[in-house]
């Protein structure tokens, strides 16, 4: 008796097996149908940024967060000054605040004016005009 049971268990295993492979087959079959690229969806963003687009690609030019890896006063944008000779000045450069004489990452604010900041940058003195209208480019 034990062989015929182990017999139909086997028949039954191998019923069973055809069976899905057959469904799987026949399925795989069907999604590959229904896989047309007119049909994908499509993001619709509504006005605000694709977060799907990659915020910085090879042909965008970067700018240098912070102070770390500034080599020239190019690399610096002043977005603002506060000039005051009794209690001391700021200047805000790369989203750093930086106080008149001290020194962050390498560059050091020597002296601030209305019309800019004198820094010193690895050794080397350089002026860095503050333009009104280009902070304002980055608030709009």
């Amino acid at each position: 008796m034990r062989p015929l049971k182990r017999l139909s268990n086997s028949i039954f295993l191998w019923i069973l097996l055809v069976s899905f492979s057959t469904l799987i087959s026949h399925t795989v079959a069907k999604g590959a149908e229904n896989t047309d690229s007119s049909k994908a969806p499509v993001y619709d963003s509504k006005g605000k940024r694709d977060p799907f687009e990659p915020l910085v690609s090879e042909g965008t030019p970067h700018s240098i967060e912070g102070l770390r890896g500034v080599q020239t006063a190019d690399d610096l944008k002043i977005e603002g000054l506060v000039v005051d000779r009794v209690h001391g000045s700021y200047v805000v450069v790369n989203g750093v605040v930086l106080a008149e004489g001290k020194e962050q990452d390498g560059v050091k604010a020597v002296r601030i004016e209305e019309t800019g900041t004198l820094f010193e940058i690895r050794g080397k003195q350089q002026f860095k005009k503050f333009s009104a209208m280009e902070s304002e480019e980055v608030k709009n």
